[in-house]
């Protein structure tokens, strides 16, 4: 059965003819998604908005390991707002355990006594 490409234009503008006619095609092709489409979208921004903004809000819990080897430091991270040092006896264990989010740990560069500068 071989189509028509004449008789598939007519068919398909019959169609749009008879759903144009149709109120309800109308509302259901056109209005209702130039009104929801926006609405989700700012819905979706919002519900990311405030996710983000508790994630920010939220203090990050560390240990530093080197404390009393680095006393300027240490102070310096317990001044700060958005961190919270926390002492604890067991770093490795308290870190597994989500009681900490960070172990903060420095490491001394080494000097090379061959380099020539």
């Amino acid at each position: 059965m071989k189509v028509n490409i004449q008789d598939f234009l007519l068919v398909l503008t019959n169609e749009i003819k008879h759903g144009l006619r149709d109120k309800n095609t109308i509302i259901y092709i056109f209005i209702i998604p130039i009104m929801l489409y926006p609405l989700l979208f700012l819905g979706i921004n919002q519900v990311f908005l405030l996710h983000t903004g508790s994630v920010e809000k939220q203090d990050s819990r560390v240990h530093f390991l080197q404390d009393e080897d680095y006393p300027l430091l240490y102070n310096l991270l317990k001044e700060k707002e958005q961190l919270d040092v926390l002492e604890v006896d067991n770093p490795l264990e308290a870190l597994k355990n989500k009681k900490i989010d960070a172990i903060l740990v420095i490491i001394p560069p080494t000097i090379d006594d061959d380099s020539t500068h």
